[in-house]
């Protein structure tokens, strides 16, 4: 992910940041889709992505995973890129664990089973509490800082 610990300037604070991962057999587009989806809006805004509230830039379309405008992007032959992400600055940076636990939790979830052995709702039930984890994971270590 690109652009933690800058400051946000006005074409930054509407751009979609982007993480790129390998992209193995398991990493088919729509399985990606159907995680993103079944978030609800309190969880995106958590993990920093925008493909609910700012389209314009990520928008999360089945069966469009190609450019610079979609929240996953497939163009690439080795790569997927999330554009769902948010820019990365001091206001957003407290996101980034969340996000990462999350990206992990989904990737190694899809990386055991191979497709098309998931079926939908197996792939929105396991995104819905990969995030949950990765959110409570997050604010229960900030928390613990704090008491520090």
């Amino acid at each position: 992910m690109s652009g933690a610990g800058s400051t946000p300037r006005s074409r930054a604070t509407r751009a979609a940041d982007e993480a790129i991962s390998t992209r193995p057999a398991a990493f088919a587009s729509a399985r990606w889709y159907w995680a993103l989806e079944a978030l609800d809006e309190t969880q995106c805004e958590a993990l920093n992505m925008r493909h609910m509230t700012d389209t314009r830039w990520c928008e999360l379309i089945h069966g469009d995973y190609c450019g610079k405008d979609t929240a996953i992007n497939d163009t690439h032959r080795h790569t997927i890129e999330f554009r769902t992400f948010g820019p990365w600055h001091h206001d957003t940076a407290g996101r980034l664990d969340a996000a990462v636990g999350y990206m992990h939790a989904m990737w190694r979830f899809f990386q055991k089973f191979p497709v098309p052995k998931l079926k939908t709702r197996d792939i929105q039930a396991m995104s819905r509490v990969a995030a949950t984890q990765a959110i409570n994971d997050t604010n229960a270590t900030t928390a613990g800082r704090e008491r520090i």
